[in-house]
């Protein structure tokens, strides 16, 4: 059996551990919002390049006379 001491310090090492691990979920939830957010960016970015791309496409056929 457990002395009442012993108890009170499982008890705060729960606690403890309850609160990593609401750190842990917290910094993943962060981690998942940053990536997300920079996939986003990143898809949109790739599609202004393909915009830009297919300009300079044009106008360099157009300029050569292609």
């Amino acid at each position: 059996p457990m002395s009442g001491r012993d108890s009170h310090k499982k008890g705060v090492t729960d606690e403890k551990g309850r609160a990593n691990s609401a750190r842990q979920t917290s910094e993943v939830s962060e981690t998942s919002e940053v990536w997300k957010d920079a996939h986003e960016e990143t898809a949109t970015v790739t599609e202004q390049i393909s915009v830009v791309e297919k300009e300079t496409d044009e106008r360099v056929k157009s300029l050569y006379g292609l």
